[in-house]
């Protein structure tokens, strides 16, 4: 593997990051961003998401590309890959708005029990 392919294989992950989970690139080269998704997946992906981020840093210099573990590099790929295209677009705002209505219902709740213990204790 050169360093051109591993560099392909961060950027289409990369890629799938941006689309999947709607994540904002802001200028971040490749390694950073991956380093920064981490946080938006499951702990198992996040670990192979790391082991790319850290072969697309070692790829700037040749005698540094010696280092990366091949065959790891390719099965972080592919979790990565079938992780990512099994989530539907927008899954990050998914959760988000599935988050915010579930706060709602427990504040509803706790506002309907502090009302009820108010009428029990002052107007029964």
């Amino acid at each position: 593997m050169s360093a051109a392919s591993i560099r392909q294989m961060a950027e289409r992950i990369a890629a799938l990051v941006e689309d999947r989970l709607r994540l904002p690139r802001k200028g971040l080269d490749t390694a950073r961003y991956l380093l920064k998704a981490e946080r938006h997946v499951p702990k198992s992906v996040a670990r192979e998401l790391r082991v790319l981020a850290e072969a697309a840093s070692l790829t700037d210099d040749p005698a540094d590309l010696r280092r990366v573990d091949y065959a790891r590099l390719a099965t972080a790929y592919e979790t990565c890959l079938k992780h990512l295209n099994g989530l539907p677009q927008g899954v990050r705002r998914m959760r988000f708005l599935a988050e915010v209505s579930r706060n709602i219902w427990v504040n509803l709740t706790v506002f309907a029990l502090i009302l009820l213990v108010l009428w029990f204790l002052f107007l029964r």
